[in-house]
């Protein structure tokens, strides 16, 4: 057997199902406030959980972020003012966990790479430049 695919399925199995419990609640981020590394409801001592929703000066959505008693757990995602997709990672315990996928203000892919317990796996790191090709290094990425 392969052992990248079976890899892949142990890495992101945990992820898919740890997202069917649900989120408590969708709030904007100034209904919360951190302390000493843990996100609260304002005013309050209880931990938030939830989805924590950031807005360009457009009114458009340009992060949602996941939380479980006040540490970044699930799955985060931002956009650019125009709408399209910039980013998306899922965090376990307040660290990368899975795939980070990068996309370009174009939409075209940017980057991939993979963490496991916020580490960087060494050479999963891929990159396309803003026409869709694939390029050997970031540097190449961003021209």
């Amino acid at each position: 057997m392969n052992p990248v695919p079976l890899f892949l399925i142990i890495v992101t199995l945990p992820l898919v199902l740890g997202g069917c419990g649900g989120n408590k609640e969708d709030v904007e981020i100034n209904k919360t406030v951190s302390r000493d590394g843990i996100r609260y409801y304002v005013n309050s001592k209880r931990p938030f959980s939830g989805t924590i929703i950031l807005k360009h000066k457009n009114e458009k959505v340009s992060g949602r972020t996941s939380y479980q008693n006040g540490i970044l757990n699930g799955p985060c995602s931002t956009w650019y003012d125009n709408g399209q997709k910039e980013s998306e990672v899922n965090f376990k315990n307040g660290k990368f966990e899975g795939f980070y996928f990068k996309w370009h203000r174009n939409g075209q892919r940017f980057s991939e790479s993979c963490f496991v317990c916020g580490e960087l796996i060494k050479g999963s790191e891929k990159y396309w430049n803003t026409k869709g090709e694939p390029v050997k290094s970031i540097t190449e990425a961003i021209k």
